[in-house]
C-alpha cells in the first residue's frame, strides 16, 4: 500500500477519536486493534474479528456469511432467517395491519398504556345529546353559532308510571254528568245547523276548524314549538271554505300557497326560530284540521250532502260512546299504549255500535245509505274503524306533546279537537265510500 493510501486510511480514524476525546488508536497497515474500537462504540461490534491485528475485509471482497446481531437474536434457530422477513405492508392489504404491527412492538395486552377491553373510547354524539343541548367540543376551525335554538325538550309522559291501565276508571277522571250535559248541548247546536241547511253547516264547520286549529297550535307552543299560529289558523279555515266555494281542485292551490307563504312568514321575519321544524308543524296542523275538515265541504256539495254529514256524525258518536261504555263494562285488555285506558273489548264494542248506528240510519231511511242494508254495513264498519284511528292519532300526538287535552273549552270533554278527532277521519272515509258505491 502506498504512502498516499495510508494517509487516507488514517485520517478519518484520527478525526473520529478527536471528537470523542480519546487518543486515536494505532493504525498499522489497515489493521485496527479491537480494544480501541470498543472503547468508542461499546460492545455492539462483536461481529468484527476479535483477533489482534486482524485485517478488516475490503468492500470488494466476498461476503462473510455472518448475520447482523439483531437478526441473529430474532431469528435464532431458523434454517433460513432471511425468508421469514416480511416485505412492505400496504394499507389495502389488511385493515388491521397497523394494529398487528403495534402489537408486535408494544404487546397485545398493554397497547396505549391500558388493556384492550378497558380502552376509554371517545363518547359517541347522539341525537339525544343534541336535543339536550350538550356542550360538545368544537371542531378545529368550525364556525360557532351562539344563537342556536334548542329543539323542544319537554319531558314526555311515562304511560306506565303516570297512567296505569285501570278498567274500572274508564271515565279517565272526568265528571260524567258534566260531560253528558256538554255533549247534549253540542248535539243540539249541530242539529240546528244541519236543519238550517248546507251553508249553516259550513259555518259551523269553519267555526270548529278555527277553534280546533287554535287549540292545536297552542298545545304545540306549550310543548316548545313555534308554529305560525295566525297564518296556520287562516290557512286551515281557507281549505274547507275554498272547497265549498269552488271544488276539490282548490286543495292543491291552497297547499301550494301554504308552502310559499309559510316560507315567506320566516323570510320576512314574522318568526325567526327553527323555520324548518316550525314550518313543518304548522303544515301538519293545517292539513290535520283544515285538510280533513274540507271533506265536510265536499260532502255538502253532493246531493243529500247534509244527510251524509249527519250520517258521519252519528257513526262517529256511536263508536265513541260504545267504546266508552263497553270499556267500562267488560274492558280488561289494554288496546294501545298511546291511550292506556282504551281496551280491546271497548274498541270491538265501539265498532259494533257504529255498525248498529248505520243500520238504524238505513232502517229510518236517512241519507243515501238507506237503499240497501249492505251499504249501511259498509258505512258502519268503515266509519267506526276510521273513528278509532282518528282517536288514536290524536292520543299519540298528545302523548308526544305531553298534554292531557288539547283544550278546555268543553268541560268534561277537553277541547274541540278532543271531540272532533274521530270525525275528522270519518269524513273523508264517508266521502270516498259514497263515490265508490255511486250513491251520490
Amino acid at each position: 500500500m502506498s504512502d498516499h493510501d495510508q494517509d487516507d486510511t488514517a485520517a478519518p480514524g484520527a478525526s473520529i477519536f478527536e471528537l470523542f476525546g480519546d487518543p486515536p488508536p494505532e493504525v498499522d497497515g489497515g489493521t485496527v486493534s479491537t480494544p480501541a474500537v470498543s472503547s468508542v462504540f461499546g460492545n455492539e461490534l462483536d461481529a468484527v474479528p476479535s483477533e489482534p491485528d486482524s485485517a478488516l475485509p475490503h468492500w470488494t471482497e466476498p461476503p462473510t456469511g455472518q448475520l447482523p446481531k439483531v437478526l441473529a437474536d430474532a431469528r435464532e434457530g431458523s434454517d433460513d432467517p432471511w425468508a421469514e422477513l416480511q416485505g412492505p405492508r400496504w394499507h389495502g392489504d389488511d385493515p388491521a395491519w397497523a394494529d398487528d404491527d403495534l402489537a408486535e412492538v408494544f404487546g397485545a395486552e398493554d397497547r396505549l398504556g391500558v388493556a384492550d377491553d378497558t380502552v376509554d373510547m371517545p363518547k359517541r354524539v347522539t341525537l339525544d345529546d343534541l336535543e339536550n343541548d350538550t356542550q360538545l367540543p368544537a371542531a378545529a376551525g368550525a364556525p360557532q353559532r351562539d344563537d342556536r335554538v334548542a329543539v323542544p325538550t319537554r319531558p314526555r309522559p311515562q304511560l306506565a308510571a303516570e297512567e296505569p291501565f285501570d278498567p274500572a276508571s274508564g271515565s279517565g277522571g272526568r265528571n260524567l254528568g258534566q260531560a253528558v250535559g256538554v255533549g247534549v248541548a253540542f248535539a243540539v247546536v249541530a242539529g240546528l245547523a244541519l236543519q238550517l241547511g248546507a251553508f249553516a253547516t259550513l259555518v259551523l264547520v269553519l267555526l270548529i276548524v278555527v277553534l280546533a286549529s287554535a287549540e292545536l297550535f297552542a298545545a304545540l307552543r306549550e310543548a316548545g314549538f313555534q308554529p305560525a299560529t295566525l297564518f296556520g289558523i287562516v290557512a286551515a279555515a281557507a281549505l274547507p271554505a275554498a272547497v265549498y266555494a269552488r271544488d276539490e281542485r282548490m286543495v292543491p292551490l291552497i297547499m301550494a300557497m301554504l308552502m310559499i307563504f309559510g316560507a315567506l312568514w320566516w323570510i320576512v321575519g314574522a318568526d325567526t326560530q327553527r323555520p324548518a321544524l316550525n314550518l313543518a308543524v304548522t303544515q301538519m296542523g293545517v292539513l290535520w284540521v283544515g285538510g280533513l275538515a274540507s271533506f265536510a265541504a265536499l260532502l255538502l256539495k253532493l246531493d243529500g250532502g247534509v244527510a251524509l254529514v249527519f250520517a258521519a256524525i252519528v257513526v262517529t258518536v256511536a263508536t265513541d260512546t260504545g267504546a266508552y261504555a263497553m270499556g267500562r263494562a267488560v274492558g280488561r285488555t289494554p288496546f294501545h299504549a298511546a291511550s292506556p285506558n282504551k281496551t280491546v273489548e271497548g274498541t270491538i264494542g265501539g265498532i259494533c255500535f257504529g255498525v248498529i248506528a248505520a243500520m238504524l240510519l238505513w232502517l229510518f231511511d236517512v241519507s243515501a245509505y238507506a237503499g240497501q242494508w249492505s251499504h249501511a254495513v259498509f258505512l258502519g264498519l268503515v266509519g267506526a274503524v276510521m273513528a278509532v284511528l282518528g282517536d288514536l292519532t290524536e292520543s299519540l300526538i298528545k302523548r308526544d306533546l305531553g298534554v292531557k287535552d288539547m283544550g278546555t273549552i268543553l268541560p268534561g270533554h277537553g277541547g274541540i279537537l278532543d271531540r272532533m278527532d274521530g270525525l275528522l277521519f270519518v269524513l273523508p272515509a264517508v266521502y270516498y265510500l259514497t263515490l265508490a258505491l255511486e250513491l251520490a
